[in-house]
């Protein structure tokens, strides 16, 4: 009995583990950085529409500090 309860514990335990599937393709190693001329506001502004046109929700905003966060989204 203890060893057929051991048993489902371990392979529920194998089953339950997450799968770590490598991404397809070649990305960057370092970040990204665009740079405007344009104005912060107007470049806050287009960021702020991107978000938006892109269906993604924006939980805090705070432009004098330049951080904005998201709420999760599925890729």
């Amino acid at each position: 009995m203890i060893r057929a309860l051991l048993a489902i514990l371990f392979i529920s335990a194998i089953a339950c583990s997450p799968k770590v599937i490598p991404l397809k393709g070649s990305y960057p190693e370092t970040p990204i950085i665009q740079y405007s001329d344009n104005p912060v506001d107007t470049v806050w502004d287009h960021v702020i529409d991107f978000f938006a046109q892109k269906g993604l929700s924006i939980k805090i905003v705070d432009r004098s500090s330049g951080l904005i966060i998201s709420d999760a989204t599925s890729l």
